[in-house]
């Protein structure tokens, strides 16, 4: 059992230093945020379990808000990484049109939710 949890141990170290490594600071504040609006959205449903949801619609709005934001930054993260053999995916202007269509993307995300508000 010992051999298991210090291989288990082993492989989270090494995934660990791997990841900070080879990572780029720009994708590490990517997955923070994407790991800030996943607990963004666990803690409106607890909320949502705890409180009830007594104006449903503003519920469904802050989920569908939270699902959409974390679908939109894995898609422009995905744009940002490096392809497997290191050379980075998009040309820098492909970069910053990537960026310009996740703002826009989440500027119609953002009236969509503030429309079904009410």
């Amino acid at each position: 059992m010992t051999s298991a949890g210090s291989s288990v141990s082993d492989i989270w170290s090494k995934l660990q230093s791997h990841y900070w490594q080879t990572t780029t600071q720009q994708l590490r504040v990517l997955d923070s945020f994407l790991a800030f609006t996943a607990l963004t959205g666990v803690a409106q449903v607890v909320y949502c379990g705890l409180v009830g949801s007594f104006p449903f619609n503003s519920f469904l709005a802050g989920i569908m808000c939270s699902v959409g934001v974390f679908v939109l930054t894995v898609s422009l993260r995905l744009h940002l990484a490096p392809s497997g053999d290191g050379v980075a995916a998009l040309r820098r202007d492909s970069v910053k049109n990537a960026f310009a269509e996740y703002v826009f993307c989440n500027m119609i995300l953002f009236l969509a939710v503030m429309n079904f508000m009410g």
